[in-house]
């Protein structure tokens, strides 16, 4: 698994979170991204964490520096026709390979010289808005709450549903190559959290999000 983390746009103050609570999840830490514009609620797993991500403050949100992200534009997609996800690729030398031409963002929250590699393709806004952070993946174990009533402890596959247009993109040939993650066709652009190997034989659809998840 390569994923450090995958964040849900949401466009009601992460409001989207209540359906996790509910659904058996106990949530996590909270944080707000200073000079980003935005906040977020946090679940986490042994391995990677979740986020729903609201724009907390417009103004900084639509400066120059976040636009050339491409994450206000991302955000406007989300609400038609694209990704409403951001996936963060664990920084590792199996993942070189897809970050060779991403573009650097420096997050005001992050120290200097520690900069964000960024892949918002515009031409495929039914890819996720891809980013790898400078470090490796962090440990949350014995800090943040991973003992969840619905019994869900790792994330082990994700399946990203994309059009057949941007299933033949070289992105889309970088994603298939690494471990854990699979991008289908799929018309309504759903995804698919898989956790335990399907362990529980159960599954959860999140309409919403356009989401499924299965443990």
């Amino acid at each position: 698994m390569v994923i450090d983390h995958l964040f849900f746009i949401s466009h009601n103050m992460g409001a989207e979170a209540e359906a996790w609570t509910a659904s058996g999840w106990k949530e996590g830490s909270r944080r707000t991204h200073t000079g980003q514009g935005t906040a977020n609620r946090k679940f986490y797993v042994q391995n990677c964490f979740f986020e729903f991500l609201w724009i907390d403050d417009p103004v900084v949100f639509q400066s120059s520096k976040i636009q050339a992200t491409g994450l206000p534009n991302r955000f406007s997609q989300s609400e038609e026709l694209g990704s409403n996800l951001g996936l963060c690729i664990e920084n590792n030398a199996e993942t070189q390979a897809l970050f060779a031409q991403a573009r650097s963002y420096q997050p005001a929250y992050f120290p200097e010289g520690q900069a964000i590699r960024i892949i918002a393709d515009p031409v495929y806004p039914d890819l996720p808005w891809l980013f790898c952070l400078p470090f490796p993946r962090k440990r949350y174990l014995g800090i943040e709450p991973m003992d969840h009533p619905n019994g869900i402890e790792k994330l082990t596959s994700v399946q990203l549903g994309v059009t057949a247009e941007t299933l033949s993109s070289p992105v889309v040939a970088e994603l298939n190559r690494l471990r854990g993650l699979e991008c289908l066709d799929s018309k309504d652009i759903t995804t698919k959290l898989i956790f335990d190997n399907r362990r529980q034989g159960k599954s959860k659809q999140f309409e919403s999000l356009r989401l499924v998840i299965e443990y």
